[in-house]
């Protein structure tokens, strides 16, 4: 990334020596614009994520098999151990991670690791969460070392929409090592209805829905009409403060600080309203 940045390495000289093809999903040509811009910018590029090997680790025998390794990626092990147990956390995991690890399930996705392994068995949902915790660890306690080194710099990092649904992913723990959920702001561009309808209510073959954008209800406030939440405590909204995962006072956590859309689309799609914007 360095080389690249510094005009050493073609775009292809890129691809080629961080093994792209196979190591990573997405297209690279999806990415050109954006390597393109920083390196014309004169910004540094960090690399974010954890090894595809140690993520394949992960998933096959939970954080306990990658031993010593686990270090380099949680550099703040106190607050990572606290960042799970907060009622926000639990709430994020039931809206977002237990759907996602179904729909890995029923796409058949859960008999091959990280890098492309075949497995003789499912992963299990504990080493599920577990591979993701240790990526939005490492996605954000990178930045915000990164942050801390750079004294009024300004970080923007790239991840999937699911890494940043609701704060609970890589931006909140982020925003943990910085001091504070203010320190962060979330953009999420083009959401899908997979991403913005409520729990339990989208069919990926059914007709397109309303894009709602949805909030996240963690804490119980009296007069609000929610359904209870297990183990709820007046201290959930001060856990989940000083966990960076909600703001203080708030018993909601929305989808994303920003939706932004790069095409024109109808207010019924966003609101399920008629008026056209």
């Amino acid at each position: 990334m360095d080389a690249f940045a510094s005009g050493e390495l073609s775009l292809k000289q890129l691809r080629e020596a961080t093994e792209w093809d196979t190591r990573w999903v997405w297209p690279f040509e999806a990415y050109i614009p954006v390597l393109n811009a920083a390196r014309e910018a004169g910004a540094k590029l960090l690399a974010l994520n954890v090894d595809g090997e140690d993520i394949a680790t992960v998933q096959a025998g939970g954080f306990p098999a990658l031993g010593p390794k686990l270090q380099d990626y949680i550099r703040n092990p106190s607050g990572f151990a606290k960042f799970s147990t907060t009622t926000a956390f639990k709430e994020y995991v039931d809206y977002t991670i237990l759907p996602s690890y179904a729909l890995h399930k029923q796409l058949g996705l859960l008999r091959k690791d990280k890098m492309g392994g075949s497995l003789a068995y499912d992963i299990s949902f504990r080493n599920f969460l577990s591979s993701r915790m240790l990526t939005d660890e490492s996605m954000g306690s990178r930045t915000a070392a990164w942050l801390k080194a750079h004294p009024g710099g300004l970080a923007m990092s790239l991840v999937g929409n699911d890494h940043i649904k609701f704060g609970c992913g890589a931006p909140a723990r982020c925003g943990r090592e910085l001091g504070g959920v203010e320190y962060v702001r979330t953009v999420m561009v083009n959401p899908s209805n997979a991403e913005t309808s409520p729990k339990g209510s989208y069919n990926p073959r059914g007709p397109r829905l309303p894009l709602s954008t949805v909030s996240l209800r963690y804490s119980e406030t009296p007069g609000d009409g929610g359904n209870p939440i297990f183990n709820a405590g007046p201290q959930d909204q001060h856990e989940a403060n000083m966990m960076a995962q909600a703001r203080e006072g708030q018993g909601v956590i929305p989808l994303s600080d920003f939706l932004w859309f790069t095409q024109t689309i109808s207010a019924q799609e966003v609101y399920g309203i008629h008026n056209a914007v």
